[in-house]
């Protein structure tokens, strides 16, 4: 999202400037040129060569900047510090500083070699304009010498009207070539815009049966040898249980709540209710199964449109709501104006949580499962739902589960009930 917002605002602020000082400067040197051919028409000949070398010149430079500046955004030593700070007890912990430091070093270094190329490329082509403009200079300043008749004809106001505009090329010409390349460059922008643009939309092309009122009624859900990444699962989940999944990866859990919500068709099928979801309308499936994901998003409005943004619900079904997840204490009013930044992350899963007790769907999955507070709570709450949780390790469950799918290998999958995870973690 921030990604998306930084390219909307370069294309609204950025880039409309940068392509005006372009077209700016395009024109001030063509306006250069034109006089000085007005001057003196013989000039007309080496202009064209000097166009020629001017576009030569650009059609180098271009992409040699594009690919140098890509270079320098590949070096990501902004992430890496932010990692650090985040596991930086760890790293003190494993006596691993040095390693980090090294790093670290190796990173800055990198960083600073790309940013260096990136100067001297633009030096290098300030370099060559300025030179190839020189001759031109000398080559006008030749042609006058040889034709002293036409110039005293003319008189030396012009002559010096033809040399002045020439020393003028020297930093206008750099000047237009560089906002063409920064231009170019953020047109990058304008295609990511027109690739989301032209995505596919999601459409409920194979809709073959339509649920019941009141679906999912138990809340069953079965995967029948449903591909996840290079897994096939297959296990069923009972109505009201429990379950915390254990072993997948941060991709193979997004991929995961991926299936379960059908934001993509993934191979193979699953079950609620004996109803398979690939065969119902997405916005019926979605209306009926709550997630409380691991980084919630508050959006920049009031208390009340973030726990009910379709305003379906009164204030004292709110504030229940607020009272059930314990976060009462939080807020004043539910027209209190919130901000992402000024909300810790447990208060904005608490806010996640309340807009889930609000919609009271069937099933509940939490992304973040080894938040212990926070999953106990929801368990408690929704005690006679399904609840699935998606878990680290075996050896690192807190809070107590129904059942623990273990996802081992490609495809093994072991099972184990009734897990209470106290000191002893016993399957």
């Amino acid at each position: 999202m921030k990604l998306f917002s930084k390219d909307i605002g370069m294309l609204d602020n950025t880039l409309p400037l940068r392509m005006f000082e372009t077209v700016l400067w395009f024109n001030f040197v063509i306006v250069i040129l034109v006089q000085i051919v007005y001057v003196n028409w013989y000039l007309i000949f080496p202009l064209v060569v000097l166009l020629l070398v001017y576009w030569k010149i650009a059609v180098f430079y271009v992409p040699s900047i594009q690919s140098v500046k890509n270079l320098e955004g590949k070096i990501p030593i902004t992430n890496f510090v932010i990692s650090t700070l985040r596991n930086l007890d760890s790293s003190l912990t494993d006596y691993i500083e040095w390693t980090m430091h090294r790093e670290f070093d190796s990173r800055l270094d990198d960083r600073t070699a790309t940013r260096f190329l990136v100067l001297a490329t633009s030096a290098s082509l300030g370099l060559w304009l300025d030179m190839i403009t020189l001759v031109f200079i000398t080559v006008i300043v030749v042609t006058f010498t040889m034709q002293k008749a036409a110039m005293q004809m003319m008189g030396v106001s012009f002559v010096g009207l033809a040399l002045t505009l020439a020393v003028n090329l020297l930093g206008s010409v750099r000047t237009c070539l560089k906002a063409y390349a920064d231009s170019h460059d953020k047109l990058k922008d304008v295609k990511k815009m027109m690739t989301i643009d032209n995505m596919e939309q999601e459409m409920d092309d194979q809709v073959l049966v339509r649920v019941p009122l009141g679906w999912p009624k138990k809340a069953e859900m079965r995967f029948d040898r449903l591909k996840i990444l290079d897994r096939e699962i297959s296990f069923t989940v009972a109505p009201g249980t429990k379950v915390g999944i254990v072993g997948c990866t941060s991709a193979e859990r997004k991929a995961f709540i991926g299936a379960i919500f059908r934001l993509f068709r993934a191979e193979g099928q699953l079950y609620i209710d004996n109803i398979d979801i690939q065969k119902i309308y997405l916005h019926h499936l979605r209306v009926k199964m709550s997630i409380i994901p691991k980084e919630p998003v508050v959006f920049p409005t009031t208390l009340r449109n973030n726990l009910d943004p379709t305003d379906k619900h009164n204030d004292e079904k709110l504030w229940t709501a607020l009272e059930t997840v314990g976060s009462e204490s939080y807020y004043n009013l539910l027209d209190e104006q919130l901000r992402h930044e000024d909300l810790d992350k447990h208060q904005r899963r608490l806010i996640a949580l309340a807009r889930a007790v609000l919609e009271n769907n069937k099933v509940l999955v939490l992304e973040d499962g080894d938040d212990e507070q926070l999953c106990n709570l929801a368990k408690l709450i929704f005690s006679e739902q399904t609840v699935i949780g998606f878990l680290r390790g075996i050896d690192e469950i807190k809070g107590d589960w129904d059942r623990v799918v273990v996802l081992e290998g490609d495809s093994d999958i072991d099972c184990c009930d009734s897990v209470k995870c106290d000191s002893e973690k016993n399957c």
